[in-house]
This record gives structure tokens, sequence and C-alpha cells, in this order.
């Protein structure tokens, strides 16, 4: 083909093109565009050659003609350029023009529409971004990951959830398990993420973190020929569900127990009254064995004692609900408790955060739990010191505290207290920490114990004003 063929067949070429074709000289003015350009552009031909227009970014016709000039075969750009009737998204793709000699002459440019392309990748940016916002701003969490070099690495966590649990996005994705908990809790897990992974479908389990339990499902997600490719995992938080059943469990264990008492004490308190009244009359009787005798009637009476609290469990007491100011309560317990403290060696300092704290509460009720953790308090504290008791108003409760020096409780006990049966204490049985705690219950009170090792407990009491 001659060169005048070659040179119509560039110029039919450059007419008929769909995409717009535009050529400049080396200062950036028009000197060559098709009809195309002038759609796209919404200027003539007339308004353009020979003239520089602002719906060009003079820094990118600079940067595409020095790379050119530098040897480049093309440079392409996708920008905003100004029309008659707007703005609109170009991509740009720019060619060096070389003479004959290979002298660059002048640069080409082909020009693309690309609004509705940027206006769908917007829209599918917006979706995810609101997806993104779902996920982050719902009450559980979602996470996903993927085995990489036999990890499985985490692609997304998020999720009021997920802050709950004391973590964050970033400390999530692009980890694996242990880089972020436990170990012991990440080695629970991987048995789940490996049976997801492998293909199970709806694999359900429950965890556990910062004192938050959560139930997760995990799905795999598959490919077109059915390789798992990533797994999904949804978790909601079920801490308060956890709690009502243990309360649901430890109220059919209070009800198991009160039906016992029942019974047992009956059976019990007849012939142990027998025994200890004769014990006693053996007692006047052989005055060389008042030793033997003492002990008797000391094992009896703390036989007496359990039966009493059992007592207390089968038989409901009447609760008298009236106005009593707390400080008197406790001013009223602390005598018939101080005793008990001097022998052994023990000081109750009381401070009251105001001068009067009216409750509704049973007085009598009240002061048996005082006295319950008083008791409690001297017998963890066997070496001597002291013992603090205040009474402090927070917002609209009243806070009862008894402190004392002892050994403390370990964390993994403190969560059993008030259990039937379950005590620190060598001879306790469990029974009057119990009783305490379905006492402050019925005044729509809460019960709980702070505790270090070596230092001390906080046994805590508050009640609605």
């Amino acid at each position: 083909m001659n060169t005048h063929a070659s040179g119509e067949l560039c110029e039919w070429i450059i007419k008929n093109s769909t995409d717009g074709i535009s050529v400049f000289d080396l200062e950036g003015n028009f000197v060559l565009i098709n009809k195309a350009l002038e759609r796209i552009y919404g200027w003539e031909e007339s308004e353009l050659i020979g003239k520089k227009i602002s719906i060009l970014d003079s820094n990118e016709f600079e940067n595409a003609k020095q790379a050119l000039q530098q040897g480049e075969k093309d440079m392409q750009y996708e920008t905003v350029i100004k029309r008659k009737d707007g703005e609109f998204y170009i991509a740009h793709t720019f060619f060096a023009v070389r003479s004959p000699e290979g002298k660059f002459t002048a640069v080409a440019c082909i020009s693309k529409d690309i609004s509705d392309r940027k206006a769908m990748e917007e829209k599918a940016m917006k979706s995810y971004q609101d997806l993104l916002n779902t996920i982050r701003y719902q009450q559980g969490m979602t996470f996903k990951y993927k085995k990489i070099n036999e990890r499985y690495i985490h692609t997304l966590a998020d999720g009021e959830l997920l802050y709950r649990l004391g973590l964050t996005p970033e400390q999530v994705v692009g980890k694996d398990l242990f880089d972020f908990l436990p170990h012991e809790i990440a080695s629970s897990k991987m048995n789940y993420c490996e049976r997801a992974w492998n293909g199970e479908e709806n694999l359900i389990y429950e965890g556990a973190l910062n004192n938050v339990t959560y139930l997760a499902s995990l799905k795999p997600i598959k490919d077109h020929n059915g390789s798992v490719v990533e797994v999904i995992a949804s978790c909601i938080d079920i801490s308060r569900r956890k709690q009502a059943e243990e309360l649901l469990l430890q109220s059919e264990k209070l009800s198991v127990i009160g039906q016992l008492a029942a019974g047992v004490a009956h059976e019990i308190r007849n012939p142990l009254t027998a025994l200890k009244g004769f014990s006693q009359l053996l007692k006047q009787k052989y005055n060389e064995s008042h030793d033997f005798f003492n002990i008797m009637l000391s094992e009896l009476d703390r036989i007496n004692y359990i039966v009493n609290d059992f007592m207390i469990l089968a038989k409901p007491q009447a609760v008298h609900f009236q106005w009593h100011d707390i400080n008197n309560i406790i001013r009223s317990v602390i005598p018939i408790i101080n005793t008990q403290a001097i022998l052994n060696n023990l000081e109750i300092i009381t401070e009251y955060d105001e001068e009067t704290a009216l409750i509704r509460c049973d007085e009598n009720q009240l002061k048996q739990v005082i006295i319950n953790l008083l008791k409690n308090a001297i017998e963890a504290t066997p070496n001597g010191g002291t013992i603090q008791v205040t009474c402090k108003k927070q917002g609209k409760h009243i806070l009862v505290q008894i402190i004392d020096q002892g050994p403390g409780i370990p964390p993994e006990l403190i969560k059993k207290l008030g259990e039937p049966f379950y005590t620190t204490k060598p001879n306790g049985t469990g029974l009057g920490l119990m009783i305490s705690y379905n006492i402050i219950e019925k005044h729509r009170g809460k019960l709980f114990f702070e505790s270090r090792m070596n230092t001390g407990t906080i046994a805590s009491i508050q009640l609605p004003l």
C-alpha cells in the first residue's frame, strides 16, 4: 500500500471511529479532531482547532508528553472534563506522533466517555460502603476468613459485638486467631475453622471472651466448581440468655433444696432435740467427762444451726417492707457481731456517707444479710486487723460494702459464691450466703464480690433508694 493510500485509510479511520480522536501540537493546541470527539466534548471543530481549551488538564498533557518523549509507548488517564452542558468522565490514551525520521512532532489522543461506567462504579462503591456500615453498626458481629499458607486469615471483622469483646477490625483483619486471641481460646476454635473450610454447612459454636458470651454460625462460600474460597460467620451476643439460663438453673436448684429441706429438717429436728437433752443430763451426771460432753453439745448445736438454715429455705418468710435508715440498721448490727470480732483481734470500722439514708426494706432480713457477711469477713481474717463497713449514696442507689483483709478469693471461685453447698470455709455449708443472695434479690438489689489475692475481699450490697 502506497503512502497516499495509507494516508486516506488513516483519515477514514479517524473520521468514522466511534472513539474521540484528537491530535495536539507540542504546545497543547488542537490541530485535528473527529466528529466523535465533537460529540463527546460538546464543542465544534471550529471552537477547538488552534486553541488550548480548559477542558483538558494542562498537567495531564505535559506529563503525557514528557513520558512519550522519554520513550513510553502510551499514557492513560481517567479524568473529569468540562463540556458545554456540564462535567463528565473521560478516559484518555495518549500516543506519540513521529515524522518518518523518527522526530517527535505531535501528540495523538483517543478519548472515551466513561461516565456511565463511573456512575456504575460509584453506585457499586456506595452499595459496598452501605454494606460495610450495616456490618459495622449491627449489634452482632460478622467476620470472614480464608486459608492462606495453612493459616486461617481474617479478611473482614466488624460489628458492635466485636468491640464488646475488646477487639477492633484493625486487630483482626489480616491476622489469624493466634494473633489476637489467647492461645487456649484460639486452639479451641481451630476445629470449627477447619470443618467449615472443608465444606461443613451451618456450623454453630459458642465462644466467650472478656465476660461476653456469643454464638457463632459459620458458612462456607463456594465458587462455581464447588470449592470453598472463603468462610463467613455471623455472631450474636447471648450473654443475657446465658445469665437467664444460669438463673433458671439456680432457681431449680433452690426449688429442689427447699423441698429436700422440708423433709430433712422435720426428720432431724425431733431426734436432735432428744439427743441434746440427754447429753445435757449425762453431762450433769458424769462430771469427769465434761470435755467430751462439751464437744458433743457443740456439734449438736452445729447440726441445729444447719437445720435452721434448711428451715429458712423450706418455709417462705413473710417480707414486711417499710422505710428504714440503713445507717441505723448497720449500727444495730455492729454490737451483735463485735464480740466475735474482738475475740479474733479484729476492729470493725464504720463510715457513713449520709446522715440519713432511708430505703424500703425488711429490717430483720437486711440485718441477717449484714450479719452473715460480717461473720464471713471475720472468719476470713484469722490473723487480726480491721474490717471496714461503709455506706455511701451512689446516684439512685445505696452501696454498703464490707471490706476484709483476708487472703482473698480466686477469680474463678467468685462466680460460684451463693450456689447451694458451695463455700470457701472448711466448716461452712454455703447456705448462709445463698439465703443472703435471695434476700437482696427480693429487695431489688444486687450482692456481688470483688477480691484480690493476699489483699482481701469486698462484699458489696447495692439497694435502690
